[in-house]
């Protein structure tokens, strides 16, 4: 099993639609052999969540949850329908509290097959458990940082600045400088999720666990 895991610095970076782009390109890139699957980690909030309006973290069970059933993993508006939508064969919704995160990553885990690709959404997936490839989403004008993404830092192996057609060259070289300031060195590469091609990806570094 392969583990690719998309992080970002905040949430409303877009890390759901990197993982999605990523997943597209790994459908034709492997041609079915092997299966890409996704597994989206939530964890419970100790503090409160900064989501007003997501309630996810009042319905979460002790210790943790793994959920795969069809009418919950496709449910309209959902980051794991989004996920399947992406060409993702088998979605895992991994639903914990920070001590049994371990735990229930290791159970989550048990749902793939050992030699399935699986694309991980969620920051505390990589800070509790090593992967294959792990991808940093910047976006232009978010500057802040959270705990789970900083610990992480030194596994990052590229960087996606999520763009648009409304991007400027200079907020792309003010997120390069950010990114260095917060000690990311990783390759970068900029990418509009919702435009872009995903052969986009073919020369960059993830090409490595293929």
């Amino acid at each position: 099993m392969k583990l690719i895991s998309i992080i970002g610095p905040a949430s409303n970076v877009g890390k759901t639609a990197i993982a999605e782009f990523v997943i597209r390109y790994l459908k034709d890139s492997t041609t079915g052999k092997p299966q890409i699957s996704a597994l989206k980690v939530t964890t419970r909030h100790s503090e409160g969540c900064s989501k007003s309006s997501c309630h996810v973290c009042d319905s979460i069970k002790y210790p943790f949850e793994t959920l795969n059933d069809k009418d919950v993993i496709e449910k309209k508006g959902k980051d794991t329908a989004r996920l399947r939508n992406a060409g993702a064969e088998n979605v895992v919704w991994l639903q914990s509290f920070p001590e049994t995160l371990k735990d229930g990553i290791n159970a989550a885990l048990k749902s793939f097959a050992p030699d399935d690709i699986v694309v991980v959404e969620g920051n505390s997936f990589l800070s509790a458990h090593e992967v294959d490839f792990a991808i940093f989403v910047a976006r232009p004008g978010v500057t802040t940082i959270k705990k789970s993404a900083k610990s992480a830092i030194s596994k990052i192996d590229l960087v996606v600045i999520n763009s648009d057609k409304s991007t400027t060259q200079s907020q792309i070289t003010e997120t390069q400088q950010w990114l260095e300031t917060i000690g990311i060195t990783a390759t970068s590469i900029q990418i509009d999720p919702f435009i872009d091609d995903p052969t986009l990806l073919k020369g960059s570094p993830i090409n490595k666990i293929l």
